[in-house]
């Protein structure tokens, strides 16, 4: 609520203290400290889970932060595998479906989308984010009447090989939808376990 500290995310200059790092944030120029570590902590393999606004985290459009803080115009293509270019309108309801190009047994497939009933109704905007990188493994797209199917779900290996699991559900309508809490549930328990040893705790 306080827009003068918006972009202090206290706390993220701990990163690399932390087993997971789940992201749920919107155009934020987190402090160049805070942004410094949580670039570290991605450099070295910790596991990440992002939902919905997070793949444009730490965009401002091409506007130069303010001073002392920093950005990070294309953490979508640089760590999530993604490409976003806005989102269609609001208020049309996106359904929601495995993706046909998802690997099957053996795969993270099996477990992240374990519980979760297909297909389900998301309530939120549906966003543009195709096409993904190599870097990447889908799971879910979403689709709307008259427009192509956009990747809603996938997993990514960072630029540090940790894992990454990315999703843009995550809209306030969805938490109230088993399927999503599942498939969110799922994500963490999938990048947490290929989480590399943690380092000793400062004291």
């Amino acid at each position: 609520p306080d827009e003068d500290g918006r972009d202090n995310l206290a706390g993220l200059e701990d990163a690399e203290d932390y087993d997971l790092i789940l992201l749920s944030v919107r155009r934020r120029a987190p402090t160049a400290e805070q942004l410094a570590a949580f670039r570290r902590y991605v450099a070295a393999g910790r596991p990440l889970v992002v939902i919905r606004t997070s793949c444009h985290a730490f965009s401002l459009r091409g506007e130069p932060p303010p001073e002392g803080h920093a950005v990070w115009e294309h953490f979508d293509t640089e760590v999530l595998g993604c490409h976003y270019a806005n989102h269609h309108k609001n208020g049309i309801v996106t359904t929601v479906e495995r993706d046909p190009n998802a690997a099957a047994t053996g795969s993270p497939a099996v477990l992240l989308l374990e519980g979760v009933t297909l297909p389900f109704a998301s309530g939120g905007s549906l966003y543009l984010v195709n096409p993904l990188t190599e870097a990447t493994a889908p799971l879910l797209v979403g689709a709307i009447e008259g427009k192509a199917a956009e990747p809603v779900a996938w997993t990514a290996t960072s630029p540090g090989g940790g894992r990454v699991f990315a999703t843009t559900l995550g809209h306030v309508s969805d938490f109230a939808n088993e399927s999503f809490c599942q498939l969110l549930a799922n994500g963490i328990e999938w990048a947490a376990a290929g989480a590399p040893p943690a380092k000793p705790r400062k004291p």
